[in-house]
């Protein structure tokens, strides 16, 4: 089964949960918009649906994936409430009928285009900049509703992208002194460099992130122990006033965040280079 990198060496239940979450959320988006009684409502909303679960399908980040997720459920409630809220369902008509919005950006830009031709071939695809980028092969034309609103009156015959031509990595010999070498970071985890080679950046920063990472995670466990410890001494305290306190439930949870944060610093440390993608997600 093909994982994430944000969910690699996470617990496979803890996955399957997160991938169910996520298709589900997806199929009960599509079902809401296919309610509603618009065309061109049913065609924005699925669309747009559509879209950005493509954009995020190779989200890596954690944080990321929770924040799109959760995003997703407010956008359902909008669309369950709004068979009985007059605001949402006015809000959602103007976004599918281009009186404010995305669309109203794109068939503004589509009418300062002057050549009708050139016009009517960039309504062929009418997403983002950075959404094309990601994604060339796929496409969302503009829909009859909102050609008239870009005055286009005959539409273009879609053309796929070229194909472009793949540049080769110029390939340069190593001399006898170009050699591996296996060295350590301030941290002590090995890695591996070529002497004689300028090291890449994706290295340097990959090395910079977790030293930073591994910091963070003992400043936290300092933290965890010093609050740790003015527990303790405010149950000596009250023990001496002859004040029964329960402080064991804030000490349990005090000993289990430094737990979690050990292990995380230990896991780092033990598997090396390896692990450096659950640095930038934790």
């Amino acid at each position: 089964m093909k994982v994430a990198t944000a969910f690699q060496g996470v617990n496979r239940s803890i996955v399957k949960e997160a991938r169910s979450a996520t298709l589900d959320l997806y199929r009960s988006l599509l079902k809401a918009a296919a309610q509603f009684p618009e065309s061109h409502q049913r065609y924005f909303l699925r669309e747009t649906v559509r879209e950005r679960f493509r954009f995020h399908r190779h989200e890596t980040s954690r944080q990321r994936v929770l924040k799109c997720l959760q995003e997703g459920s407010k956008a359902l409630e909008i669309m369950c409430d709004a068979k009985s809220n007059a605001v949402y369902m006015e809000r959602i008509d103007a976004l599918a009928t281009a009186k404010a919005g995305p669309l109203k950006h794109v068939v503004g830009k589509l009418r300062r285009i002057p050549d009708l031709n050139k016009r009517a071939s960039a309504a062929l695809d009418i997403r983002s900049s950075s959404s094309r980028k990601r994604d060339p092969n796929a496409r969302m034309a503009a829909p009859e509703h909102l050609c008239k609103l870009a005055r286009i009156t005959q539409p273009a015959p879609y053309q796929p992208p070229p194909n472009q031509p793949i540049k080769r990595l110029k390939f340069t010999k190593r001399k006898p002194y170009m050699v591996s070498i296996r060295t350590h970071d301030a941290n002590g985890i090995p890695f591996i460099r070529v002497r004689g080679w300028r090291q890449p950046v994706q290295t340097s920063m990959m090395i910079k992130t977790r030293v930073k990472k591994l910091q963070q995670w003992m400043d936290k466990i300092h933290e965890l122990q010093d609050i740790r410890r003015m527990i303790r001494s405010e149950r000596i305290f009250y023990d001496n006033l002859g004040i029964h306190e329960d402080f064991k439930e804030y000490e349990y949870h005090m000993t289990e965040a430094e737990k979690y944060y050990s292990q995380l610093r230990s896991r780092i440390q033990g598997n090396g280079i390896d692990d450096h993608t659950t640095l930038r997600e934790e």
